[in-house]
């Protein structure tokens, strides 16, 4: 495993598998949060959506999820944290 994290980057970095460059669970100490890629995991998850981003440039095969909020761009940060995280009733 390896990470990367740009010097000026108050927050972000990434992880990757110094093998064959697959994105790997990373940890942002800076805000308390794990941010784990859906496709590293390999069992089945029981997590849904809570919020659609970057829809204006969206593949055109992707389908939208009329039932939770979308945002043509990345809306701020704070915003999209309490998006992510907020508990909605299945």
């Amino acid at each position: 495993m390896r990470t990367y994290k740009v010097p000026e980057a108050a927050t972000f970095c990434t992880a990757f598998c110094s093998e064959c460059g697959g994105v790997l669970p990373a940890a942002f100490n800076a805000i308390k949060i794990y941010l784990v890629p859906a496709g590293s995991v390999d069992t089945p998850l029981n997590v849904k959506p809570t919020v659609q981003i970057h829809t204006a440039s969206k593949a055109p095969w992707a389908i939208i999820n009329e039932t939770i909020p979308q945002y043509p761009e990345m809306p701020p940060r704070e915003q999209i944290f309490t998006l992510m995280f907020e508990k909605r009733e299945s």
